[in-house]
Order: C-alpha cells, then sequence, then structure tokens
C-alpha cells in the first residue's frame, strides 16, 4: 500500500533508530532527572515529561522486530543497548535518591510499584497502536500517544528510589512495572507483525519464538492479575461499608485476609441484633460471601446536666 512501508523499509527504518549516541545518551539522563524530581515532588506533568523524553523505545521496538523476522543478531544489538540503558538508568535514579532533601515515597513514587492486569493492557494497547503508527508512512503524533500511555522511565526512577533506601519490595515492584511495560510493547509488535504478513515464518525457530513470548506473558500477568483481584476485592469492601454503615461513624476497620475476617468498630444509634442479619444477608450482593462481618459498637450516650429540660 502507499501509505505503509514496505517490510524492507520498515525493518530498515527500525535498524536506522537502533543508536545510542552521545545525544541518545544526554535524552536518557535529561528523561531520568525529569522523571526522578516529579516523582520526588508527586508533579504529575513533570512525570509525563519524562515518559516523552524516555528513548528507550527504539530498543523496545528492536527486539520485537528481531523476532519477528527470526533476526536475532538485531535482538542482540537492541538487548545490549537495552540493558545499557537501563543500567545506566538506575544509576542515575539511585544518585538522585540518595543525594535529594526529600525522602519520603510519594503517592506517585509508591504508585510505580503496585502494578496489575491493567496495567498489563494498557502496555498491550499501546504497543498495538504504536505498532500501527510506525508501518504508516504520513506523520503522526501516536508515538506521543504510547509513551505518556505506558511508562518506561518512572518505574526505573522509582527502582532507583528503592536500591537509594536498600528497599527491595520497592525495587521488585518497580522493575515489575518495567518489565510489564517492555514486554507487553514488545508482544504486540510482534503480533502486528503476524497480523499484517511482516513476519517471518520458519519452522522450528519461529515455534520457539511463539512459545518463549506466550510462556513470558504467562509468567508476567499472574502476579499482576492477583493484584487486580486484590484491588477488586477491597473496592468491594470500601463500597459495603460505605453502603451498609452509611448511618454509623467508622471508628476503625480492619480486613483479616486469613482469616477472611471484616472487624468493623462504629460509632451511633445501637445496631439491633435483625438490622445486624439484614447487613450479614447483604454481603453477597458486593461479592463477600465468604467474609466473616465482626462489628463492635461503640454507643453513644447524651448527658443532660441537672436543671436543663
Amino acid at each position: 500500500m502507499k501509505n505503509r512501508w514496505s517490510s524492507e523499509e520498515l525493518l530498515g527504518r527500525v535498524e536506522a533508530d537502533l543508536l545510542f549516541e552521545k545525544q541518545h545518551w544526554l535524552l536518557l539522563v535529561c528523561a531520568v532527572l525529569v522523571g526522578c524530581i516529579g516523582l520526588n515532588l508527586n508533579a504529575i506533568p513533570m512525570i509525563l515529561g519524562a515518559k516523552l523524553l524516555s528513548p528507550l523505545m527504539p530498543a523496545i521496538v528492536g527486539l520485537a522486530f528481531g523476532a519477528s523476522f527470526l533476526d536475532f543478531s538485531l535482538v542482540k544489538r537492541s538487548l545490549r543497548i537495552l540493558l545499557w540503558q537501563i543500567v545506566a538508568a538506575l544509576l542515575l535514579a539511585t544518585l538522585y535518591f540518595w543525594w535529594t532533601p526529600l525522602q519520603a515515597a510519594g503517592v506517585e513514587l509508591q504508585g510505580q510499584t503496585s502494578p496489575t492486569l491493567w496495567n498489563v493492557l494498557i502496555a498491550f494497547i499501546g504497543g498495538l497502536v504504536g505498532a500501527v503508527g510506525l508501518r504508516r508512512k504520513e506523520v503522526h503524533h501516536l508515538a506521543a500517544g504510547v509513551a505518556l500511555a505506558t511508562s518506561l522511565v518512572p518505574p526505573l526512577c522509582a527502582a532507583g528510589y528503592g536500591i537509594a533506601h536498600a528497599d527491595m519490595t520497592f525495587v521488585l515492584g518497580a522493575l515489575y512495572l518495567f518489565a510489564i511495560n517492555v514486554f507487553f510493547i514488545l508482544l504486540a509488535h510482534y503480533l502486528v507483525s503476524y497480523l499484517v504478513g511482516d513476519a517471518e515464518r520458519k519452522g522450528l525457530n519461529e515455534v520457539l519464538v511463539a512459545t518463549l513470548l506466550l510462556s513470558v506473558s504467562l509468567l508476567l500477568t499472574f502476579p499482576a492479575k492477583t493484584a487486580a483481584d486484590k484491588l477488586v476485592f477491597e473496592e468491594q469492601l470500601r463500597v459495603f461499608v460505605a453502603q451498609e454503615f452509611s448511618q454509623y461513624a467508622i471508628a476503625s476497620q480492619t480486613y483479616d485476609a486469613q482469616k477472611q475476617e471484616l472487624r468493623l468498630r462504629i460509632a451511633g444509634r445501637e445496631l439491633s441484633s435483625s438490622e445486624l442479619l439484614a447487613i450479614e444477608g447483604h454481603k453477597d450482593d458486593y461479592g463477600l460471601e465468604r467474609v466473616q462481618l465482626v462489628v463492635e459498637q461503640i454507643l453513644t450516650t447524651v448527658e443532660v446536666k441537672e436543671g436543663e429540660s
């Protein structure tokens, strides 16, 4: 098609973009510093700026095309560049968070360490959009949208924070999010290559690559699904308490996952046994049928002083 690059032209463009020279190092340094400052200050515009500045995408696309065309020299070259970028970004982020006087982990920093199934979907959809845009000859702005939708530099910045504070939970969570974004962008490009007929089909090598990609996708998706299920469950608990105890002040709310026990301390008028049983019967409506409800009531009293009527 006239408005689409041929397979040979497309592969040539990918290989031409797969450079990491002085200007690319400078771009990476700027992206990481902007990302670290944005995460440190909870400044969303700076975090978005770091996503736009990120020079990591060409290496990821190179990996995808190397897998699609079964060009293992391209895979090695792309992987080498990506690994150098990751190491440099982690080192710079670690130095920044070791130096900065703002040591507390804010909301945006913590948000880079708990990926869920939605992060998988966003990375995959972003990769699909990027793969389509890459094949179009006309000038387009899809690359900017993909960069904003997927997060590559911010998780590396968050991992640097974890290293600087010797917090391995933080490090592993952030690197897990980074791995999700890299792999599912790669997978989307790989699948689009097959759908449009660009990919090579060479028997055993093709099967091995496809098997590897499938295995890694399952390995990365399972923990994210578990985290998504936990998030949905927590939302169900929140809605249940808000709806069923809307007439009461919630003094405390704790959930014991091992015992599957929701314990509430509420203040207000006395809750009768029949009302409590009715609330118990509503648990199924919120998907909480297995949760044991324990309610402790704090009865409020009104003291009438002598001489007052």
